[in-house]
């Protein structure tokens, strides 16, 4: 009885100790560059300081979004804001000309016609 009562606490210590050891890591999204150049930013706005410009072979890891025109990124070890019509979560990397399924959707302003 006390050896099954000894192997019942060393497993339940083991487990326990298993599920201590390595917690998962959360799935970082990767994304691409759909536009050669795109600049990474300080803050969310045009007039912050550009960190980066990048290349379409940078590699860039989706931090979360910020609004509907931002999202913040990490690329080469640094964080900062990139437009988001400027990515894309295509592996491609390369615009298809002939189709704008993968495009983000920018801003629009209404147009009033004057009589």
């Amino acid at each position: 009885m006390k050896k099954l009562v000894l192997i019942i606490l060393v497993s339940l210590r083991a487990s326990w100790l298993i599920a201590q050891e390595a917690p998962i890591a959360p799935k970082v999204p990767t994304i691409y560059v759909r536009n050669e150049n795109a600049k990474v930013y300080k803050q969310p706005a045009y007039q912050a300081e550009v960190l980066q410009v990048l290349k379409l072979s940078d590699p860039i890891k989706m931090v979360r979004k910020f609004d509907d025109r931002w999202i913040i990124v990490k690329v080469n070890g640094q964080s900062g804001y990139v437009e988001r019509w400027n990515i894309t979560t295509k592996k491609s990397r390369q615009r298809n000309k002939n189709s704008d399924e993968d495009l983000p959707v920018a801003p629009t302003e209404q147009i009033s016609k004057k009589n």
